[in-house]
């Protein structure tokens, strides 16, 4: 080997010492700075943890605290339907109690219909009555059942309640009726007359409707009755 080629041999393999060292160098650098990386890493992690341990008896309270909370809450959404049935039901009564308010209210307005075109009939012949007609009706001792029946319809329109002590008083009348009118309405024809004649006909009671068209619809109280009677 010549001097030349040594030197030549030495400078190379400067060459690569010195870029090997700058690989080891750059390596080493990496290394230190991941460590100091993993390091850092390490202290937040550690931070953090004890964060966590520090916040857990809290997180529990508040665990304990939403489980209560829903369990409030189904309570509470249990009674909520148990008020909305209560409250759909009586709903639900207030309504029919309505419809059949409104059926008896319709059955009276149509029973009074009935029965005032005869209320206005009775007014008219009121008119035409005498004070001694009156008196002769009062003074019969066996009235027909046309009759019983008319002073029955009286006696109910009046709010007249017959007592036991007139029923069976006079023959045929067994409910006492004819006796009750003939004391309390037939004795005074001018009072009798007059509160026929301002009879308050929108205010009848139902009641008093149901009593006096069952008399008026029964067969003992047809017209042809009433006239042969009088």
């Amino acid at each position: 080997m010549t001097p030349t080629s040594f030197l030549e041999l030495l400078t190379a393999y400067a060459t690569i010492l010195r870029n090997k060292r700058k690989t080891i160098e750059f390596s080493k650098n990496r290394l230190v700075k991941g460590l100091e990386v993993l390091e850092k890493a390490a202290v937040e992690i550690a931070k953090l943890k004890e964060h966590i341990d520090a916040m857990a008896p809290e997180l529990e309270v508040t665990k304990k605290d939403v489980a209560a909370t829903m369990a409030q809450l189904a309570v509470d959404r249990a009674d909520a339907d148990a008020e909305k049935e209560i409250v759909a039901k009586d709903e639900a009564e207030a309504t029919q109690q309505e419809a059949e308010a409104a059926e008896l209210k319709g059955e009276a307005e149509a029973e009074l219909s009935k029965a005032t075109p005869l209320l206005e009939e009775a007014a008219r012949v009121l008119q035409e009555l005498k004070k001694d007609d009156f008196y002769i009706l009062a003074s019969v001792k066996k009235p027909t059942s046309a009759v019983v029946l008319g002073m029955e319809v009286s006696c109910h329109m009046m709010g007249l309640k017959p007592k036991k002590a007139a029923q069976n008083k006079v023959d045929g009348d067994t409910g006492g009726y004819f006796e009750t009118a003939r004391t309390q309405l037939l004795s005074n024809p001018g009072q009798f007359m007059k509160s026929m004649q301002d009879y308050d006909k929108e205010n009848i009671t139902e009641g008093t409707v149901k009593r006096v068209n069952a008399i008026i619809n029964s067969e003992d109280f047809t017209m042809e009755k009433v006239k042969s009677a009088s």
